[in-house]
């Protein structure tokens, strides 16, 4: 039986905190979407996977960001044609 390999989820004070930044600074990157993360409602409570927040601080994007620029530009071109 194969097990899907639990992500382990992060606040912003926990990014904040592992990876020695202010967590105003995850918030923002958060908000303004530097950071990829998920509320389950608008508002509420940011969460963040940990490779995302490793990502963030090393500067690259991670797969949720890297997958989304591939989509949009999927879209961009069937819009095209």
């Amino acid at each position: 039986m194969m097990h899907a390999t639990a992500t382990r989820r992060l606040t912003p004070a926990e990014v904040a905190g592992e990876f020695r930044c202010h967590p105003v600074t995850v918030r923002n990157a958060l908000a303004g979407g530097e950071l990829h993360g998920s509320q389950r409602v608008k508002g509420g409570r940011w969460t963040v996977e940990e490779a995302c927040a490793e990502a963030w601080v090393s500067g690259r994007p991670c797969e949720h960001q890297v997958a989304d620029v591939v989509e949009l530009k999927s879209v961009a071109a069937v819009r095209k044609t």
